[in-house]
């Protein structure tokens, strides 16, 4: 019943740096939210969650390649 608070003494004890293997999702700066946004919202930055409304990257790496390209369209 103590197995995970066993772990964790182990790797505090041991000073093991974890590998955040549990975590998940991924989250992103968004510099195009505003102020009113920000308290629409209720966040305190501008920390969110990375999503895509097309649902066609699968690896953010693809979504920042686009956007650099229509960065590049734009000027």
């Amino acid at each position: 019943m103590d197995a995970l608070a066993d772990y964790d003494a182990f790797q505090y004890d041991n000073n093991i740096k974890p590998d955040y293997c549990n975590a998940n999702g991924l989250e992103m700066w968004d510099e195009s939210l505003t102020d009113q946004d920000l308290e629409e919202m209720e966040l305190t930055d501008r920390w969110v969650d990375w999503y895509s409304e097309c649902q066609c990257y699968d690896d953010p790496r693809e979504y920042i390649e686009s956007l650099k390209e229509e960065t590049t369209a734009a000027a």
